[in-house]
């Protein structure tokens, strides 16, 4: 399989997803958001560059149900976190990030492997993009899983 083709977000990234769309929405690209926050640093994710592939976000759009609008505030979500927790399935190197959105009334979330490999790049890897119950996140919290 070839590599996939790199795009590095430099400005807008809601404008480079339009573009993507309108384009068919390959799966094979791969998206660099830029460097880990400083933000998710202080939670231990190390200065890696955060990347997402076109599989990854074309899941997040016809599966989820996340628009592109929403999509495009990805980079904002990682700056700012509402809150950060603990995976509650995946034992080791994976956190979720809750954003400030909500579709229907519940949260979305960003799933991240901490140290992953991306086509031989070290990573922080947004894994999936989608809403969860607010109940759930509340049982999150009752579980001790908030890190931030």
């Amino acid at each position: 399989m070839p590599a996939q083709k790199i795009i590095t977000i430099t400005g807008n990234f809601h404008e480079t997803l339009q573009e993507w769309g309108a384009n068919g929405y390959s799966n094979n690209v791969i998206f660099d958001l830029g460097e880990t926050s400083k933000e998710m640093q202080t939670i231990g994710a190390r200065p890696l560059p955060v990347l997402v592939t076109g599989g990854t976000l074309s899941k997040a759009f016809f599966d989820h149900g996340i628009v592109l609008r929403l999509l495009g505030q990805i980079p904002d979500w990682l700056d700012q976190p509402v809150s950060v927790y603990r995976s509650a399935t995946v034992l080791k190197g994976s956190v979720v990030v809750l954003s400030n959105a909500l579709k229907n009334g519940d949260p979305i979330i960003v799933p991240i492997e901490l140290d992953a490999v991306i086509d031989r790049l070290p990573t922080n890897r947004i894994k999936s993009v989608y809403s969860k119950p607010q109940s759930v996140v509340d049982a999150w919290d009752k579980r001790g899983l908030r890190i931030k």
